[in-house]
């Protein structure tokens, strides 16, 4: 019977910057710790989504904040969407 293996937060962080930090490959970053490329080349994906998408929100919420600074009298919050972190 074919079991799912459990890896720690940590292995994977490690796995993971070796492939995005360190500029491994996939496979040379999965065959020491015994995890598969499949399940590596997975995590790399998520974990790259993942910082995009966040990248995505920061660059809109900074846009927004300086919406609201250069016309803060013409420009309803709720419209912009600003979540008050701005300046």
């Amino acid at each position: 019977m074919n079991q799912k293996r459990k890896f720690t937060p940590e292995l994977k962080k490690e796995a993971i910057a070796l492939v995005t930090k360190q500029g491994y490959t996939v496979a040379k970053a999965a065959a020491s710790p015994g995890i598969s490329d499949k399940t590596l080349h997975t995590w790399v994906t998520l974990a790259r989504n993942r910082l995009s998408r966040l990248s995505r929100l920061s660059l809109l919420e900074l846009s927004r904040c300086v919406m609201l600074l250069i016309c803060p009298g013409e420009l309803d919050q709720t419209v912009v969407g600003c979540s008050n972190k701005c300046p």
